[in-house]
């Protein structure tokens, strides 16, 4: 019976600790393979890939006129799929950071500065109050100018409830007539520094689950445990299938006049 001497799993790790090297955000040695995983998702979740987008703003969305240019400018970048990371907040450098509102409900917030930053010119200059985005595939959702540090304002829900419902048809809780508990905006906010999400009701009764995925007890997003998860169970499946048709492979291999060792290894010649 052949061996089979891989480990995919621990490949793809890796693979995920070579990109945080690149990045400049080597882990340490010997840190857990799931942490790995974790830090290098978190990093690429709170990122915007630049692409074109459409951008479509909220029914009554007016920047304040000091930021009129800058939120024009994000505008631009969205639409040309231009760097969009100058404008995200200074701690994207942070692998380790978790971003409450990008896990709990999934909109992003922007900076509408034009200069650079002044001790960070790899950035614009920071801005209250900030842009709130909802960021699509195909589209940049502009929603409101909220203060920074305010995430836990369910007007956002509300904007989009009213301006893009299909934006949050996956999270839409159909046919619940109530939910038990009603947050206040205060309540998400406490809640949130217990790394608790709440469900959302808007005023005409709506109830969404968070949009974002929501939060581990961790303080994680938990879009990323999901996924890191995901592919954990996918390399691992595709291991347990090489080591069950290992003798398969070899057969076949033999019929092609190629003769494997009866060791299967990716060092193997």
């Amino acid at each position: 019976m052949p061996t089979v001497t891989a480990d995919f799993y621990a490949d793809w790790i890796d693979i995920l600790r070579q990109k945080l090297t690149a990045a400049g955000f080597a882990p340490p040695p010997g840190e857990n393979p799931q942490r790995i995983c974790f830090r290098y998702f978190n990093l690429r979740n709170r990122g915007v890939r630049a692409k074109p987008r459409k951008v479509e703003r909220a029914q009554g969305f007016v920047p304040p006129a000091h930021l009129q240019k800058g939120v024009d400018l994000v505008q631009q970048k969205f639409e040309k799929g231009d760097d969009l990371r100058p404008h995200l907040s200074t701690k994207i450098t942070d692998p380790n950071f978790d971003d409450d509102l990008l896990s709990d409900w999934g909109i992003l917030h922007l900076h509408a500065g034009i200069n650079p930053h002044p001790s960070k010119p790899s950035f614009v200059e920071r801005t209250e109050p900030v842009l709130a985005v909802k960021v699509e595939d195909a589209r940049a959702l502009f929603l409101d100018m909220v203060q920074h540090g305010q995430w836990n304002k369910q007007r956002m829900i509300e904007i989009l409830h009213h301006n893009w419902p299909d934006s949050l048809m996956l999270c839409r809780c159909e046919n619940v007539i109530d939910i038990r508990y009603t947050p206040s905006d205060d309540d998400i906010r406490k809640l949130r520094k217990g790394h608790i999400s709440s469900f959302v009701k808007t005023q005409d009764g709506t109830v969404y689950a968070p949009p974002g995925g929501g939060i581990t007890l961790a303080g994680g997003s938990t879009r990323v445990v999901i996924e890191c998860g995901k592919y954990a169970q996918q390399f691992r499946r595709q291991q347990r299938d090489l080591e069950r048709r290992a003798q398969e492979l070899i057969d076949r291999a033999a019929k092609r006049g190629i003769q494997p060792t009866d060791n299967l290894s990716r060092n193997a010649k």
